[in-house]
C-alpha cells in the first residue's frame, strides 16, 4: 500500500462515505486520479463505491471491513514508528508537540456539506 492509499483511506473513514469529488479535492487530486486510486482500492477490497442517495450522478466511497483493518494495521505501525522517533524528546517537549498537532489539526477544513467524525 502507498502512503497516498492509506492517506486515501484515512480520509474516507475520517468523513464517512465521501462522494469520489469530495475524496479528490480532499487530497488535492484531480477528479480522473482518484477514479484510478478508487479503483485500486477498490480491487484490493479495501472500499466499495455506493450511488450517493442524494444525488443519483454521484458516487460515494465506503470503506470494507478489510479497509477498515487494513487502515488500523497502517496506524498501529504509524504509531510505533512515531514512537521511536519522539522517544528523543523529552516528555515536556512530546506534550508540546502534541498541543501543535492537535491545533494544525483542528483547522482542517471539513469536506462540502460534511463534517469529520468527532467534530
Amino acid at each position: 500500500m502507498t502512503e497516498a492509499q492509506a492517506r486515501a483511506l484515512r480520509v474516507i473513514s475520517r468523513y464517512e462515505r465521501p462522494r469520489m469529488a469530495d475524496l479528490a479535492q480532499a487530497l488535492e487530486v484531480v477528479p480522473r486520479s482518484i477514479t484510478s486510486m478508487v479503483d485500486t482500492l477498490e480491487s484490493a477490497g479495501f472500499v466499495a463505491r455506493e450511488p450517493d442517495p442524494t444525488d443519483r450522478r454521484a458516487t460515494i466511497v465506503v470503506l470494507t471491513c478489510a479497509g477498515i483493518e487494513v487502515l488500523r494495521q497502517v496506524g498501529r505501525m504509524r504509531a510505533e514508528a512515531a514512537e521511536q522517533l519522539f522517544a528523543k524528546l523529552s516528555s515536556h517537549e512530546q506534550a508540546e508537540l502534541r498541543r501543535l498537532l492537535e491545533l494544525l489539526d483542528a483547522g482542517e477544513e471539513p469536506l462540502p456539506g460534511r463534517r469529520p467524525r468527532g467534530r
